[in-house]
């Protein structure tokens, strides 16, 4: 559901992919609508405010007005150079249900490789920001928290974030679901525990 502004949309990535510490330019996603469940959100007040939460929290504030910059996560509209995929850069599977985080888990691996991030505002694209499909096959505000905090505690685990980061983020998500009544808390609350299971699970495995 994304539409190409214009034919040279990708004409602002040369310069970037161009440098060799680069690994990923991200861009800018444009909605034309704002979805009535979840919606997306993001920070665009202040120049590097939505980043220095990030780094103080853990849990992702996207700016995609202010750039190019170089930034710790970026949004979903990435050009990785193909080198890092050779080298095995790829998914993981285990970012279920809505898939959330499973960009900010490549973004890792690319970064875990020596190479930079940047956001180019210059390279965007317009989000048509469909109701069903995609990640919105789960349209039930509950089970959409539930695999944001199983999701986000998964990833904080596998890449052994700060313990106060785990627990910020998971707390930025919580309060959210509060906001949402009960049925979203305790699936929420649900989501921390399985992906504390799935961690207990696997390394008894190693």
């Amino acid at each position: 559901d994304y539409i190409c502004p214009s034919r040279d949309w990708l004409s602002p990535l040369n310069k970037w992919l161009g440098n060799e510490s680069v690994g990923i330019v991200g861009g800018a996603v444009i909605n034309l609508r704002r979805r009535k469940i979840d919606p997306d959100f993001n920070l665009n007040i202040l120049p590097y405010l939505a980043d220095v939460l990030t780094k103080a929290t853990g849990f992702i504030f996207l700016d995609t007005k202010h750039g190019p910059r170089y930034v710790e996560y970026t949004t979903p509209l990435m050009a990785i150079k193909m080198r890092l995929i050779r080298k095995g850069l790829k998914y993981d599977p285990e970012y279920a249900g809505t898939g959330y985080r499973e960009e900010s888990d490549l973004q890792e691996q690319v970064r875990g490789l020596g190479y930079k991030i940047i956001f180019e505002p210059k390279f965007y694209v317009y989000h048509l920001n469909l109701e069903e499909g995609g990640n919105r096959a789960i349209n039930d505000i509950a089970k959409r928290l539930y695999w944001k905090t199983r999701n986000n505690t998964y990833f904080m685990l596998k890449h052994r974030k700060p313990i106060y980061k785990l627990i910020l983020s998971n707390m930025t998500i919580v309060v959210y679901a509060l906001l949402h009544g009960i049925k979203a808390f305790v699936l929420a609350s649900r989501g921390l525990r399985d992906a504390f299971m799935i961690k207990h699970s696997r390394s008894q495995e190693i």
